[in-house]
């Protein structure tokens, strides 16, 4: 028996319809499911944790929150490929996704327990680790879904799961931002398990078993050893290039705020700097939902991947490099569009792209977890990086947005334009 989505490709004329409702009813829930790591991460992390270290300790607010976050990230980058390994290794003979993301379902709800309790910064970070470790485990299995996705509809699901976490961040802010800190953690938590469970109660998971070991034949563990050296080597190659991207796009992000101070937004615009960050927000997001389900269809109904990858990348150095040049608000909202485009470029078939390139089917799980890493990494080293460059050059946005510019340059290029797809 083969699985919705499956049957997609091989369905016969009068149950066609039928297959192709069913293929875009799990891309939605999976869609769901991913717009809760945006609530369970990225919402808290940008949104309750500054508030919440703020009343701890405000003192040491930066020093904290530096790391906290560093705590987290650390966590969710371990959780990653070993979670992936333990899938690919499972012994109950099948690859449990569910299970796992119930396990991390489990630490997600602890850490934020914890954290929502917390009066000392020993017990938010104890709450942060968990919490982030329980997203890791959910992230990766997640991931582990995609490469039994069919090929004609991979990029738009690898597109609007890409996005998805942003719109989770939005709504996590929204949901939170009219309670006090404990409730706000209850509120995100139920909201992300909420999220979870429409997608755990409509997934088939045997089905996916089925199609997993349908992209795993031998003909993937008979190839030449010049093969599997070269799929290692695009493995490499894009991890290193994803970690850059994602870098420059979290230390953007991050910095946002400080650079709005810098151009004075508050005292030109007459206006808080919280609006300022809403707007941006807002339209960033908009144009990232837009963009990512407008290229992902267009991705999967010409069958190429590499080409909106290295289109994103450059349209990312690009924005950045407009960004280096704005000394003044008015620009802004149209960076941020073109911001959201360029990201939603990159991400329709950034997934969908490495589930093509995987070494081994049999290490899936794995090699996506190692992926997933490049998301959270740069929470550590976007500090370090963004720190070092605006000690140095006296708090000049100019150079830092220079430098995440030439990080966005996509380094896969040469060996993906003699490939020639």
């Amino acid at each position: 028996m083969n699985s919705p989505l499956s049957q997609m490709q091989t369905a016969r004329p009068t149950t066609a319809s039928h297959s192709l409702q069913n293929v875009w009813l799990w891309i939605v829930t999976y869609v769901i499911a991913n717009i809760s790591m945006g609530t369970a991460s990225m919402a808290i992390i940008t949104f309750l944790l500054p508030l919440h270290i703020t009343k701890i300790a405000p003192q040491q607010q930066t020093f904290l929150f530096s790391l906290v976050v560093t705590c987290g990230a650390l966590a969710n980058v371990l959780a990653n490929p070993l979670t992936g390994m333990l899938i690919d290794r499972s012994s109950w003979g099948t690859r449990n996704y569910r299970l796992w993301m119930l396990i991390g379902s489990v630490f997600l709800s602890v850490g934020l327990l914890l954290a929502s309790q917390a009066h000392t910064i020993g017990l938010l970070t104890t709450g942060i680790v968990v919490s982030q470790f329980g997203v890791g485990v959910i992230m990766a299995a997640l991931s582990a879904f995609l490469p039994g996705v069919p090929i004609r509809r991979r990029a738009i699901t690898s597109g609007l799961a890409g996005m998805a976490p942003m719109v989770g961040n939005v709504f996590g802010q929204a949901l939170g931002a009219h309670t006090n800190l404990s409730s706000a953690y209850l509120l995100l938590l139920e909201a992300s398990i909420m999220f979870l469970i429409v997608f755990l109660f409509s997934c088939q998971e045997k089905a996916f078993h089925q199609d997993h070991a349908q992209l795993a034949p031998d003909h993937v563990q008979q190839q030449r050893t010049s093969k599997r050296l070269r799929l290692t080597r695009d493995f490499v190659l894009t991890w290193i290039s994803r970690l850059f991207l994602f870098l420059s796009f979290t230390t953007t992000l991050n910095y946002l705020a400080f650079f709005l101070l810098d151009i004075k937004y508050p005292q030109t615009s007459g206006q808080p700097l919280s609006t300022g960050l809403q707007i941006f927000f807002l339209l960033f997001t908009a144009s990232l939902l837009i963009g990512s389900f407008a290229a992902g269809w267009l991705s999967d109904h010409l069958q190429k991947r590499k080409i909106f990858v290295i289109a994103g990348s450059l349209s990312v150095m690009v924005t950045l490099l407009l960004f280096m040049l704005t000394r003044n608000w008015s620009g802004i909202p149209l960076l941020a569009i073109l911001f959201g485009l360029s990201m939603a470029i990159f991400l329709s078939s950034d997934l969908a792209l490495v589930t093509q390139i995987l070494p081994a089917q049999e290490d899936a799980a794995r090699d996506l977890g190692w992926m997933n890493t490049c998301i959270f990494l740069p929470m550590v080293l976007g500090p370090l990086v963004a720190g070092l460059i605006l000690e140095q050059t006296h708090n000049s946005y100019v150079v830092l947005f220079a430098v995440l510019a030439c990080f966005a340059a996509p380094c896969r290029c040469h060996h993906v334009l003699r490939e020639g797809t």
